[in-house]
């Protein structure tokens, strides 16, 4: 479903797909175990050394980011970064774990700002529901506990955006909770509004055709 929104060529698709078998392999290696910060950057080593393409390679060390301000640069590591923290965010929710307050042993918060930072960098669409209808074929969830989890994950990558580094002029609070009033599946397309509502705060049009807009609906509601 990701390499459909994001309109990847069948090259890059099974270089994806590649990528997603080897991701977690270096974890079984002694190095890893030694050195537990090396994974991912050996996992591209040994990538490379076993003959593997380039994005491959990069994309196995790329899908821990961000980490210390570096984000990921290439195509197929920022779709297997997102994969890799949906994966984690769907599992641990649909079996009723989520973090309260300040406690989040297994890093969800982590991984939720994680997605929306590899996203907004990369700047494609990311249908968050087709995202878990793939996660949720792959991971055979049943339909019940599927159709209670899914609005749970989405709500909670959603409300990453009030903790967002955004860009100057960083939009209000008022504007994120306005678009998000409205129903948001794309998330690119909701940070793209809460930009555009932002830039437009203010102006005497806005306001203009906010009353428009609250008049034809109390003439509706009636």
């Amino acid at each position: 479903s990701l390499a459909g929104a994001w309109g990847l060529s069948p090259n890059e698709r099974g270089q994806l797909e590649q990528a997603c078998q080897l991701a977690k392999a270096d974890l079984a290696s002694t190095m890893v175990k030694e050195f537990p910060t090396l994974q991912g950057t050996i996992g591209k080593y040994y990538a490379q050394a076993s003959g593997e393409p380039p994005d491959v390679a990069i994309a196995i060390e790329e899908h821990y980011l961000p980490l210390g301000g570096k984000l990921p640069k290439t195509v197929v590591g920022s779709a297997l970064a997102i994969l890799d923290k949906y994966d984690t965010l769907a599992s641990y929710f649909n079996i009723g774990i989520e973090p309260t307050g300040d406690q989040d042993p297994f890093g969800l918060r982590r991984a939720a700002q994680g997605i929306v930072e590899v996203a907004w960098t990369i700047k494609r669409p990311l249908p968050l529901d087709q995202l878990f209808q793939g996660w949720a074929a792959a991971a055979a969830a049943s339909p019940n506990s599927a159709g209670k989890t899914q609005p749970r994950i989405t709500r909670y990558i959603l409300e990453r955006l009030d903790n967002f580094e955004w860009p100057k002029p960083a939009p209000a609070t008022d504007c994120i909770d306005a678009v998000l009033a409205s129903p948001c599946d794309n998330l690119i397309d909701a940070m793209d509004r809460i930009v555009s509502l932002q830039q437009l705060a203010g102006h005497p049009g806005l306001r203009k055709a906010a009353k428009v807009i609250e008049r034809t609906r109390n003439i509706l509601r009636g």
